[in-house]
């Protein structure tokens, strides 16, 4: 604190600023180099399933490659999976996150096989060629509606016309049942209020046809002694 305040300090201040600057400047042109392009990196299949294999195929380059490093990213970033060098020898290193699924195929493709619900993430490639450096990146997902024994492919339910036929008729069928079934218990009661109002009528009331009439004690004659 007191050389930086003394005068002979100021010179020392000046230059460490400066150093800063440097490095600060050196850093932002290293992030910016115009030698590091994205490429794009696609799914073969698009939607893997468990138990299934997929291939991560970055986009090729007409540049001599020179190296391929394979990454995938898990909570605490990117680990490595598998390197192949090609120059100045052919050579591949296992990554700390290589299990023994995963082959490098052409044109620096990853092939991984047996896939599980815990190989889903971010895959990252670092391609150098003799000019520049390629970097790409995608995510897998995978599906877990199979299971290991092969593909399953859900039935979809389709309505056929004998059916959609069928479906129709009888609801026509049911339509006519219930109506007729409400006129009949509509006639049923129509008989019944009719009888209940003919049962109310008056002695005197004409009888119906053919029915005989009662005799009365007081229309029979005298009865003769006995002898």
């Amino acid at each position: 604190m007191w050389a930086l305040s003394s005068g002979c300090g100021t010179p020392w201040l000046s230059l460490f600023l400066a150093a800063q600057i440097s490095i600060s400047c050196f850093f932002v042109a290293h992030s910016q180099d115009p030698t590091t392009v994205n490429i794009t990196v696609v799914l073969l299949p698009e939607y893997p399933k468990v138990g299934g294999s997929v291939t991560i195929i970055p986009g090729t380059t007409k540049r001599d490659v020179t190296s391929c490093l394979w990454l995938k990213n898990f909570e605490d970033g990117y680990h490595r999976i598998i390197l192949n060098e090609f120059k100045p020898n052919n050579k591949v290193t296992k990554g700390d996150k290589y299990d023994g699924r995963q082959f490098l195929r052409e044109h620096c493709a990853l092939l991984i096989t047996k896939l599980d619900i815990e190989d889903q993430a971010s895959y990252k490639i670092i391609k150098n060629t003799t000019s520049e450096t390629e970097t790409g990146e995608t995510f897998l997902r995978i599906l877990g509606d199979m299971d290991t024994s092969g593909p399953h492919k859900p039935q979809q339910r389709v309505i056929t016309v004998g059916t959609m036929a069928g479906i129709i008729v009888g609801c026509l069928i049911g339509s006519v049942l219930i109506v007729g079934l409400i006129t009949y218990q509509t006639m049923k009661q129509s008989e019944r209020n009719s009888w209940g109002s003919g049962e109310g009528r008056s002695p005197h009331s004409s009888s119906k046809p053919g029915s005989q009439q009662r005799l009365s004690i007081h229309n029979l004659g005298p009865v003769p002694a006995p002898q």
